[in-house]
């Protein structure tokens, strides 16, 4: 901050002496845009300006500030980065004894009771001591040691306070130390407030103007929505939509216009309010050691369509005057089936209340509150939007079993109306999350969370749990058939069906209405087919909606739930012969045209498995005949040697007729039959469905 601006005879311009035509958009992810009018001085004198913020958010502040209407800065705005201790610490309960820092420096004074006029002298600095006076009254004294001029030479001691004071004041006379004390002053100040920094501008008006717009965008707490769910003594229901203001500044929120935005602008935090030197290279001028040989190396040569925006304003509403909101207006009745007097008195204040302005910025919308609204700092308010007459919300159960296991919950089944909208003169906008009380036949009946909706969504609002009914669920265990098999051109597709049955039983106690529920399925990505009720819509996370109408008895109500899962196995080449070696008894084998391949199949599998026995025996025979002869060489004569002779030549016929004759054939004889395979399978085609199917 700047101490000529603090000098200044005209006091800063704050929002008591602006035009009133301050305003702020909210937006739901912490961003406030503010835009601040202040009333300029008439001809050249310049307008001192301070604007208090959050140290935090300065640096948005700085990034986003503009200043508007042709004004002129007399400099540019001031503030201060890093706040500081002055060199000059003054402490509050005990001024005088800072000031004896100021040795040095010129005082001027006067003595008490002395004609003589000012004085001058050099602060050389200063004492306490503990005074007895008359009366035994003990008290600290402060004395100024000063070093006079030439009509009053030497050191003196000057009581400054006390019950005899020698002086009755003084001041110092240079500029520079007067600068100082201010300085001093000004940071006991802003410690007040130690978490704010003040913006100081000095503005002069051109020809034409006297007022500047002052912009900027800051961190605001974002604003919530809540809403008051009241039954009509028509059927219906009024959704009273609300919006919650937080002002969390160090300043009056005075008269301002509140605008209320859907929109999430990208927004960060930087370092623009911050002192910071970067961090930079050492660069030694003299080397380390001298060049040697240089080599130089020769060099080689990237929902929905943005509409325009719109603004429809409120069809026969007052917008009002100037309010203090610190609280909303709230209703004393709502209407039920046994609607009285007082009940219809709210249908008529709701008719009067002031319906906020609504603009539609393609996927977001924005909402000026009625009226001017006064929040004080660090208040919340509570903005009265617009009232929605919803003629297709009606009251259902709800049952989730990760809510509650047993008991549904009592709900209201609502959808964002585009006609109600079109009654209150606004367009279609989205409703956002927010907490809505709810009200039948003038009690409170519970609170619930509506979710964000657009126009034509349903939400189901729970507010409390439906003792009047009970659900039991039970699951059978997964199973899986096949389906279908189908061949064609040496491509096997087959498809199996994995199935989970779930059953609800429901006994209602209370009246017939409609029972929604959250299906979890057991399948992923399985279709739901409900018997007993109907399948609403999938949700997100796996899960199906389902409803149903329950009927009151005392007999429990049963409401099943198939999913199904169709699994797809595919092929191909040596993938269908495996597939049909291992799975003789398949029924797509018994078909007339593949009777002929399968028994192929299943003969190419017989002599496989015979050439593999063969191999086998030749190599234990080979194995065998190792030993022997390793045996022969241990035995140096007589004894076992004929018996090995005779094993070894015996094991050598059988080995000849092995892989000489026998396994030749066999081999011969699977060549045969693949090649024979190989012909069959290109030319069938076939298909084999399941006849009857239990799936739902």
């Amino acid at each position: 901050m700047t101490t000529s601006t603090r000098k200044a005879a005209t006091p800063p311009a704050t929002a008591a002496n602006t035009s009133n035509n301050d305003s702020v958009i909210l937006f739901t992810n912490g961003i406030g845009a503010f835009e601040r009018v202040f009333k300029l001085n008439d001809g050249d004198k310049p307008t001192p300006i301070s604007l208090l913020f959050p140290t935090k958010s300065l640096g948005d502040v700085i990034g986003s500030m503009k200043i508007l209407d042709g004004v002129e800065q007399v400099c540019p705005p001031s503030y201060s980065p890093k706040r500081e201790k002055p060199a000059l610490e003054l402490d509050p309960t005990n001024i005088t004894k800072g000031l004896f820092k100021l040795s040095g420096a010129e005082i001027e004074y006067a003595l008490k009771g002395s004609g003589a006029g000012k004085k001058k002298a050099v602060l050389m600095g200063g004492e306490t001591r503990s005074m007895v006076y008359e009366g035994n009254l003990a008290c600290n004294v402060d004395y100024l040691m000063v070093c006079g001029d030439k009509d009053s030479p030497g050191i003196q001691y000057l009581a400054v306070n006390g019950p005899n004071p020698d002086i009755t004041g003084y001041n110092f006379t240079c500029d520079k130390v007067r600068g100082e004390i201010s300085r001093s002053l000004a940071y006991n100040l802003e410690s007040l407030k130690p978490n704010s920094t003040p913006v100081d501008l000095l503005l002069k008006p051109k020809a034409g103007t006297t007022f500047a717009r002052i912009r900027y965008a800051a961190p605001t707490p974002a604003w919530k929505w809540t809403y008051r769910a009241i039954e009509t003594a028509k059927g219906g229901v009024t959704l009273l939509c609300y919006a919650v203001v937080d002002n969390d500044s160090d300043d009056d929120w005075n008269d301002y216009t509140v605008r209320c935005a859907t929109g999430q602008p990208i927004t960060f935090s930087t370092d623009l309010a911050e002192i910071r030197i970067p961090n930079r290279g050492h660069v030694k001028l003299i080397a380390d050691r001298a060049a040697g040989a240089v080599e130089v190396q020769a060099g080689l040569e990237s929902g929905r369509q943005h509409q325009n925006s719109t603004r429809a304003k409120s069809a026969a509403r007052g917008m009002g005057g100037s309010r203090e909101l610190e609280a909303a207006p709230s209703a004393a009745c709502s209407f039920g089936p046994n609607a009285t007097a007082d009940d219809e008195c709210l249908e008529s204040v709701i008719a009067t209340m002031p319906v906020a302005e609504a603009a539609d910025l393609g996927d977001e919308s924005c909402f000026t509150c009625a009226g001017r609204n006064t929040i004080k700092a660090h208040k919340s308010g509570l903005l009265f939007l617009f009232p929605l007459a919803l003629k297709t919300a009606k009251p259902v159960y709800f049952y989730d079993l990760t809510q509650n296991t047993e008991r549904p919950m009592r709900a209201l089944a609502m959808k964002n109306e585009p006609e109600a909208w079109e009654g209150i003169g606004c367009p279609p906008s989205s409703l956002g999350r927010g907490s809505c009380e709810m009200e039948q036949s003038g009690m409170h009946s519970g609170m619930a969370i509506l979710t964000d909706s657009k126009p034509g969504e349903q939400s189901m609002l729970c507010y409390s749990v439906g003792m009047a009914v009970r659900v039991l669920t039970s699951t059978t265990k997964q199973s899986q058939r096949c389906t279908q098999h189908k061949l064609d051109k040496g491509v096997l597709v087959s498809q199996f069906s994995i199935n989970q049955t779930t059953t609800y039983k429901v006994k209602n106690l209370g009246d017939e209405e409609e029972f929604y529920f959250n299906h979890h399925r057991a399948i992923p990505n399985s279709t739901i087919n409900c018997v007993g009720g109907s399948f609403v819509e999938n949700m997100a996370g796996g899960i199906g909606r389902c409803k149903a109408n329950l009927l009151k008895s005392d007999d429990p109500q049963e409401i099943t739930v198939n999913e199904e899962f169709v699994k797809v196995q595919r092929l191909e080449n040596d993938g269908v012969y495996d597939w049909i070696e291992r799975n003789p008894e398949s029924p797509l084998l018994k078909e007339e045209q593949m009777t002929e391949l399968a028994n192929t199949c299943k003969a190419i599998k017989t002599v496989r498995d015979e050439i593999a026995t063969d191999e086998a025996k030749v190599k234990t025979l080979k194995e065998e005949q190792e030993r022997c002869r390793t045996n022969l060489t241990a035995i140096k004569g007589g004894g076992d040697r004929p018996k090995f002779e005779t094993r070894i030549a015996t094991s050598e016929d059988e080995i000849n007729e092995l892989e000489k004759t026998t396994l030749p054939g066999k081999r011969d004889r699977l060549k045969q039959l693949t090649e024979k395979r190989d012909g069959l399978m290109p030319s069938r085609t076939c298909l084999w469905t399941e006849k009857k199917t239990t799936a739902k």
